[in-house]
């Protein structure tokens, strides 16, 4: 079932019944543990709130200042919200109930589903159950089973799951049956989820469940999702050298190359001797030698996500990419550090150098440079063209970052027609596309490892 014109009418009116409830509560049931392991009902509130406010550059900004580590950056961030005066909460999340906002690339099924499970997180260890209609429970269940970023989908694949008190059910194999509440807190990773079901596959789904725990679990954790739900504290035990997280960060050096693309095409000063001593000129190529410093781990990353769909054309782009990328590392070195210390003392290697870059060709002799210079511009559009021609083929990461990269690279010949001043920005798109893909590589791998501390941020990317 899909979200409807009324969905968000759904969202405000649990909200409001939430809020109900809270508006009851000693400040005692406010400091109660919720069913999200190590939040407090007034936490889980506090991050309600968050929610309706987050944007990306906030969300990329809070994770960078955490370490990178998207768990920190929840939990700290439901903390602090949660960590406010009992009546300034409330009041904060009054002013929620009625509002229509939410992260880019969510909707409002996903804010259903949010305000639905985050409920079930706060009633049930307060003994305060409420019949949600069964609508909305079967929009829920429904958006959890197909969802990739729940642990719905591992627990009860092969299995044909059946509501007993709703109009719903899934799959096929050996039958998994209870009812919707449970089920819901079973595929969102919810404590106990598990021990209302029934029938004859339930038995395999609690040893899935109990597989994950045993390879995951260090402290108190979820038992169904195997999530740290860190207290924002770092111990030498809770660092892990893991694929996803090597893949994650890959994907923030992705996001910080593309970043320092884009700042590199906007400020960039025109080619011209008198610009080597600018302080512009020596920001913009320093900034320059980090993009190509990020990239290069970043195209790792990339194309590791996608290797095996990406085949001999993601390959032979990534290698062209990853190389056009350490040449021009070197050539920004340069420009960066030793040109505006020889503008006076050998103003000929400067003119020579310029010449190298747009032309007309000087006659000082630069060496095998002007060489390796013309290589880099097949290596860049031959390169971005395969990569992006690969990413979009493969489907795993966005397939419009791929198509952007592949058209930004092969526009690069219209810079030549453009000013002087004016030609770094043609490679504004190129950068726009590097970072898209390394924030969806980052939140993909963020909200699949056991760090993810929130169902509405899982449900995000």
């Amino acid at each position: 079932m899909a979200a409807t014109p009324d969905t968000w009418t759904d969202v405000r009116d649990e909200r409001q019944a939430l809020l109900s409830l809270l508006e009851t509560l000693t400040p005692t049931q406010w400091d109660t543990p919720s069913l999200c392991s190590e939040w407090r009902v007034r936490d889980v509130v506090g991050h309600m709130v968050s929610e309706t406010m987050l944007t990306i550059p906030k969300v990329v900004a809070g994770v960078l200042t955490s370490g990178c580590r998207i768990n920190r950056f929840i939990a700290n961030d439901a903390r602090r919200r949660g960590g406010v005066a009992l009546g300034v909460l409330l009041e904060d999340f009054r002013l929620a109930v009625p509002t229509r906002t939410h992260l880019r690339g969510l909707s409002s099924l996903s804010m259903l589903e949010d305000v639905v499970v985050h409920s079930l997180d706060i009633r049930r260890p307060l003994n305060a159950a409420r019949r949600v209609p069964e609508r909305r429970m079967v929009l829920v269940v429904a958006d959890l089973w197909s969802s990739r970023f729940f642990p719905g989908h591992k627990l009860f694949a092969g299995l044909r799951v059946e509501a007993t008190d709703a109009n719903w059910s899934a799959g096929e194999g050996p039958v998994v049956r209870g009812p919707v509440e449970e089920l819901i807190l079973a595929m969102s990773g919810r404590p106990g989820g598990l021990d209302q079901l029934q029938g004859e596959g339930v038995a395999l789904a609690r040893n899935r469940a109990a597989g994950h725990m045993g390879a995951n679990d260090q402290k108190s954790q979820n038992v169904t999702r195997g999530f740290d739900r860190s207290n924002g504290t770092t111990t030498g035990a809770s660092i892990k050298i893991t694929t996803p997280n090597l893949l994650r960060f890959a994907g923030v050096s992705a996001l910080l190359a593309g970043i320092c693309y884009v700042f590199v095409g906007l400020f960039h000063p025109p080619n011209i001797a008198s610009s080597v001593t600018s302080t512009r000129w020596a920001i913009v190529h320093v900034v320059a030698c980090a993009m190509c410093f990020f990239a290069v781990l970043g195209m790792a990353g990339l194309y590791a996500r996608q290797a095996a769909k990406a085949g001999r054309l993601g390959l032979a782009g990534f290698i062209m990419l990853s190389l056009w990328f350490v040449l021009i590392m070197g050539f920004s070195f340069v420009e960066a550090f030793i040109l505006p210390k020889l503008a006076a003392s050998e103003p000929g290697f400067v003119e020579g150098w310029m010449g190298m870059l747009v032309g007309p060709a000087s006659k000082f002799e630069l060496g095998v440079l002007p060489t390796l210079w013309t290589l880099t511009a097949p290596l860049y559009m031959a390169g971005g063209l395969l990569f992006g021609i690969a990413t979009f083929r493969a489907g795993i990461l966005p397939r419009w970052a791929g198509v952007l990269l592949a058209i930004g690279t092969l526009s690069a010949p219209v810079a030549a027609l453009l000013p002087n001043a004016s030609q770094p920005k043609i490679a504004v798109p190129v950068g726009l596309a590097l970072a898209w893909l390394g924030y969806a590589l980052w939140s993909e791998q963020s909200v699949q490892t056991p760090e993810t501390d929130s169902p509405q941020m899982a449900n995000s990317v």
